[in-house]
């Protein structure tokens, strides 16, 4: 058994193209329809990953972790 995956959209009057494939012709499939979801990427900055990781293999001061100038960069 083959599977096709399409990324696609579904119009606002609700017709779903998919692409011209003739092997899905005059064939009965299933169709599941996962909604994507939109999640918005949060790039972290190399500052928010020092101020979060800071110190984690050793202990140390909390405001000594988090100073730049501590650290040879």
């Amino acid at each position: 058994m083959e599977a096709y995956k399409f990324i696609t959209k579904i119009s606002s009057n609700g017709v779903i193209q998919l692409p011209y494939n003739t092997k899905l012709f005059d064939q009965e499939v299933e169709i599941l329809i996962f909604p994507k979801e939109i999640a918005e990427e949060k790039k972290t900055s190399a500052v928010d990953f020092v101020n979060k990781w800071a110190g984690f293999l050793k202990e140390t001061e909390p405001e000594e972790a988090k100073n730049f100038n501590s650290f040879n960069l």
